[in-house]
């Protein structure tokens, strides 16, 4: 079952990246772009979040600063990764992601879950940013 659920997560994401491309070169990569993409993924989510829940909403203090956190911090990742796809490529957007996805949790962990740190852990993590650069730097400005 974890294996079906790795496999479908897998497929959703190439999914998703893929029509953030196809979004990108349709409509460009400017701040009005990057709301409106914003505004349609987050209406759509809120469908189907409103759905899943019974069709009733629940807001409390704690949810709406979580959710307003989490709509800011969106838009900003988005816009970073508009402009990435208008420079670079869907590899260098996919790494980019990547690379985040594992940086932020770990240093989350390191100052919030009492995770120990670890210095093998922590060179594994530089060692995969500087693949990361080496991998897309061209040499040219």
């Amino acid at each position: 079952m974890y294996y079906a659920m790795l496999t479908f997560s897998v497929i959703l994401l190439a999914f998703n990246l893929a029509l953030t491309k196809l979004y990108q070169k349709k409509n460009g990569v400017s701040k009005k772009a990057g709301y409106l993409f914003n505004s349609m993924v987050g209406l759509f989510t809120a469908l189907i979040f409103f759905a899943s829940n019974g069709f009733t909403v629940n807001i409390t203090p704690f949810s709406a600063i979580m959710g307003f956190s989490y709509a800011a911090l969106v838009t900003f990742y988005t816009i970073i990764g508009f402009k990435i796809l208008e420079y670079g490529t869907m590899a260098l957007y996919t790494l980019f992601l990547m690379v985040g996805g594992m940086t932020i949790p770990y240093i989350y962990g390191l100052l919030f879950l009492d995770e120990k740190f670890s210095y093998l852990r922590t060179l594994a993590l530089f060692i995969i940013m500087a693949g990361v650069a080496l991998a897309n730097y061209s040499g040219e400005k």
